[in-house]
């Protein structure tokens, strides 16, 4: 289990930054006018984050009677643990996602969702994920994120030209929020950005 000793207030709120591709806070699952949105907020140097959610009812994401799809679940831990990899210096696409369900997970209750990186390479990033209610865990996850390369990364660049600007401006004020905090992977976008 995750030990997550701040409060939710307490931590650095990334809600502020926009990641390409509109990646964590603010993206919903069932269109712009949904009240299902993830709030974000992170510890960078202990590479975790937090989120808060509340499923609001509705029956084309009910799973058993009167509460949310296993689905549901497994896409807000997905895009926990994808949010986390992106904010904490490894931007990838995920490779193995396992999830475990443990109790049904309740309608217009506020959940918490806990993610943290728990092994890293340069290749590839390892992140364990919670959904909880009550400090009680309703579902696990796991995810092995792929990081993208950078020529790579250029391609999605062209394809959505402004999620170029984005990411720029997240790690910029990534990197001077957090000074003690080493990515290679953010240093070398910063050094070759022209270029990308």
């Amino acid at each position: 289990m995750i030990d997550f000793e701040e409060s939710f207030e307490n931590m650095l709120d990334i809600e502020s930054f926009r990641l390409p591709f509109g990646i964590g806070s603010g993206r919903t699952i069932v269109g712009d006018n949904s009240k299902l949105s993830l709030k974000f907020k992170a510890n960078i140097l202990e590479k975790k984050i937090i989120a808060k959610v509340t499923i609001p009812f509705h029956e084309n994401l009910q799973g058993p009677p009167l509460h949310a799809h296993g689905g549901l679940s497994s896409y807000l831990l997905d895009e926990a643990m994808g949010t986390t990899v992106f904010a904490m210096g490894s931007p990838g696409g995920a490779s193995k996602l396992s999830f475990s369900l443990h109790k049904m997970v309740p309608f217009d209750k506020e959940l918490t969702i806990q993610s943290i990186i728990v092994n890293q390479t340069d290749n590839e990033t390892q992140v364990n994920s919670m959904l909880l209610a009550d400090n009680k865990i309703l579902v696990k996850g796991t995810g092995i994120f792929k990081t993208i390369p950078i020529n790579k990364l250029s391609l999605l660049f062209k394809i959505s030209p402004h999620a170029k600007d984005e990411f720029f401006t997240y790690i910029q004020t990534f990197m001077n929020n957090n000074p003690d905090f080493q990515s290679n992977y953010f240093s070398s976008i910063l050094h070759n950005f022209d270029s990308l």
